[in-house]
Order: structure tokens, then sequence, then C-alpha cells
């Protein structure tokens, strides 16, 4: 699907996050683009993501923490796709 077909809009955000596993472990992200059904994130380190995982995004003034929980979508090396 291209970008034109999309559900949603994505919007390019300055912001970071954590992926949280179910160990506790904590891996940030940098957030590549944002939409209401999802989101596109490059880890800080290349690791395979389980299926369902929790995520957490900070805002771009630092102010909140919007927690969610994930199903991951696609994978390229340190790129994840979520939903």
């Amino acid at each position: 699907m291209s970008s034109d077909q999309r559900a949603s809009d994505r919007f390019n955000i300055a912001t970071d996050g954590l992926v949280v596993l179910q160990s506790g472990a904590r891996v940030p992200f940098k957030v590549i683009d944002i939409s209401q059904r999802g989101a596109r994130i490059r880890l800080s380190k290349m690791m395979i993501l389980s299926e369902k995982f929790r995520v957490d995004i900070i805002s771009p003034d630092r102010m909140k923490v919007k927690r969610c929980d994930c199903v991951r979508q696609r994978q390229k090396p340190a790129e994840v796709g979520l939903k």
C-alpha cells in the first residue's frame, strides 16, 4: 500500500521512547513516524522483538509519556512497524 492509500495520515515527530520487554528490560528507540493506527520506530540496538510488547513514547516536550501495548507488524534490522 502506498503512502497515499493509507487509512491514517503519518506524522514525523522528533521524539524518543522505550520498548519494555516482558523481562522488564528497556530498549530505547526514536520515532520515525506515527499515525492513529501505528508507528514506525528505529531501535537503538538491533534485536528481534517478540510479536507483542509495550512501548512508552515520550512527548516531544518531554512532559508526558504515552504507554501503549503493541503488536509488531514488520521488522527490518533496527526498524520496526507497530500497531
